[in-house]
């Protein structure tokens, strides 16, 4: 990854929002729609807002999940990568500023729906 966000709490914020969509609690479009609107230092409410969709037994666990991911930069690249975000989606989601949308974020999170959607399809059939 070659730009993250100065700002921790935005950048833990994009994090919640690649697991809540690779996890179907939010579609690419809110969850971009709701990282535009998040302001800056505001705190731990960004990933807050995010998670505020997913059941509440399920927001520990990811709140879990991005803290890890956010305390270890150096793996981060490759656990995305491994959920299916490319270094190009990773530049775009972290580079993604308040106040602007961005088709290219709401892309990179809709290959991690998609892929959502056949894991659901695959086990439906089982």
């Amino acid at each position: 990854m070659n730009e993250t966000s100065p700002d921790p709490a935005r950048h833990k914020a994009v994090l919640a929002a690649v697991l809540a969509v690779q996890r179907g609690y939010l579609s690419p479009d809110e969850a971009v729609r709701v990282l535009a609107d998040l302001k800056p230092d505001a705190g731990a409410a960004p990933m807050q807002t995010l998670l505020s969709v997913a059941p509440t037994s399920a927001q520990a666990e990811i709140i879990g999940e991005v803290e890890s991911l956010a305390g270890n930069p150096e793996g981060l690249a490759a656990t995305l990568a491994e959920m299916g975000v490319n270094e190009n989606d990773q530049d775009t989601l972290f580079s993604l500023k308040p106040d602007t949308s961005s088709e290219a974020a709401t892309r990179a999170l809709s290959s991690l729906a998609d892929k959502q959607q056949r894991v659901k399809d695959m086990t439906s059939r089982l």
